[in-house]
């Protein structure tokens, strides 16, 4: 078997207890098979209660650095090696988010001194200006940004698009460039700073709420085969409806030979 069998969620509320021991499981809806550590990741959030502060509070759960101690006890309990236990916080806020969808958002840059935000059906704004997409059709002069998940050396195959995607862009548009935060530079295509952004690598954590300021702003936000972008996706690909479909065209294609 490739995958194990999960149950998920396996928590307190689907265990039958009789006389203090576990005796049976209820509710099977969303059993089925599962990545390792995707198992790991939803059991550990929910038997942690890994809520933030204002559920914890109306339902009376410890201090954060209680149920931290407690996510760490898990992890010792199963034996998870030091190796998966890397990023595997990304892993559950995209556990945590992976069947939603954003509704708010709100992005702060403090040296700039700016702030993003986006309510769903209700647009894009910066510091409570209406932000709009660039208009540019050309792709040969437009200045492309790209960036990747924070430790992608763990994601090998994201480096390998990372580096096939240049060689494919660089000919092509006006520029690429990177201008530091994943987040802020979406949220510039946004607001037509930045013409078009491209990722690869799962990286929901950063990309959630930026995506949401961007569709709100008329930009196409999908993966690089065109899907929609969920925070699970292995790409990312933001742009105006006037380059998105080049982008992609570009991005499909098979390398120059040397």
């Amino acid at each position: 078997m490739d995958s194990p069998s999960s149950f998920e969620p396996l928590t307190a509320w689907h265990t039958v207890v009789r006389d203090g021991l576990p005796v049976a499981l209820i509710d099977w809806t969303l059993a089925g098979p599962v990545d390792r550590l995707d198992e790991v990741v939803a059991c550990a959030w929910w038997h942690a209660q890994l809520h933030g502060d204002t559920v914890a509070e109306r339902n009376d759960l410890p201090d954060g650095a209680t149920r931290a101690g407690q996510l760490r006890l898990f992890l010792d309990g199963y034996e998870l090696p030091a190796a998966d236990r890397d990023g595997l916080v990304d892993r559950m806020i995209e556990f945590a988010i992976r069947d939603g969808a954003p509704v708010l958002a709100a992005l702060h840059s403090a040296p700039l001194g700016e702030t993003y935000t986006a309510a769903l059906g209700g647009g894009a704004f910066r510091d409570g200006v209406p932000v709009a997409p660039s208009a540019k059709s050309d792709i040969g002069v437009t200045l492309v940004a790209t960036s990747h998940p924070p430790f992608v050396g763990r994601q090998p195959d994201a480096v390998t698009g990372a580096v096939r995607a240049m060689a494919l862009l660089l000919p092509v548009v006006g520029a690429v460039r990177n201008f530091g935060p994943t987040s802020w530079q979406v949220a510039d295509v946004a607001a037509g700073r930045i013409d078009a952004l491209w990722q690869y690598g799962r990286d929901g954590g950063n990309l959630l709420a930026p995506s949401l300021v961007a569709r709100e702003a008329g930009v196409v936000v999908t993966d690089v085969a065109g899907e929609p972008w969920r925070p699970d996706s292995d790409s990312f690909l933001a742009a105006p409806p006037a380059l998105h479909a080049r982008l992609l065209d570009l991005l499909s294609a098979e390398p120059a030979a040397a």
